[in-house]
């Protein structure tokens, strides 16, 4: 277990979760090292320690830094568009009758979740009228 001083700043979420693996990696290694019954030195097992902690640290922190760039829709916009694209078949729209809202690039998500809605719509009526 690592313990912070008062001195350290709070770790961030992406070294929060390298510390994890980083742990989960040092107690397979004891495991591995008790299985094959030899130690190695110490001064390469903190050499390996710390090549494994910089690594890990950097992939971990590549994907929070991706997550972040991910464009984030208000909470519901994607459930809103796609129910409301199930609506409009059901009352008889065709498919190219997309929302003038949904026709812009920044809101494509919901403009896919719209004619995903309207697919469905169609599919789950054409699988009722075929009992």
């Amino acid at each position: 277990m690592r313990i912070v001083t008062k001195d350290e700043p709070d770790p961030t979420a992406a070294e929060k979760l390298a510390i994890e693996i980083c742990e989960l990696q040092v107690d397979l290694d004891e495991l591995r090292y008790r299985l094959d019954g030899r130690r190695p030195s110490p001064e390469s097992v903190r050499e390996e320690r710390a090549r494994r902690w910089e690594r890990v640290l950097a992939l971990v922190q590549a994907a929070v830094d991706a997550a972040a760039k991910v464009p984030q829709q208000p909470d519901g916009a994607i459930a809103i568009a796609a129910r409301r694209g199930w609506d409009a078949q059901r009352v008889g729209a065709p498919r190219r009758a997309l929302p003038p809202e949904y026709r812009t690039e920044a809101r494509a998500d919901e403009a896919d979740a719209w004619i995903t809605g309207w697919e469905r719509s169609a599919k789950f009526q054409h699988d009722r009228g075929a009992r």
